[in-house]
């Protein structure tokens, strides 16, 4: 059976900044994902009760570059899992800038 890519649903489009020049800079920006913040932010968790139990169905995400909202849940069925994608769907934070940085110290 093929298993369609899991594709975040982006519920609040910000205007994505612009990616600092100097390797320092990046290097900052970076540090936000090594201090403990994470990729994302958790703005949101939803949840739903039966039979006396409390399940969390949905979870909202917002990139810690651009702001943008998006949604971290994918469901088959009765089955509901939390999937964080490795990548922010509006600005690819931070793999946008990794890229950036890799290209800053190549160019010397």
């Amino acid at each position: 059976m093929y298993k369609q890519p899991f594709i975040p649903y982006v519920t609040k489009r910000n205007k994505i900044p612009e990616i600092p020049k100097t390797t320092e800079k990046i290097r900052e920006a970076l540090n936000t994902i090594e201090k403990g913040y994470g990729r994302f932010k958790i703005v949101n968790k939803g949840q739903t009760e039966t039979m006396g139990t409390n399940h969390e169905t949905s979870l909202l995400l917002e990139c810690r570059f651009c702001k943008s909202q998006f949604t971290g849940q994918a469901s088959e069925g009765c089955f509901h899992s939390y999937i964080n994608p490795m990548s922010c769907p509006v600005c690819g934070f931070p793999n946008n800038l990794i890229k950036a940085l890799y290209q800053s110290i190549e160019d010397g």
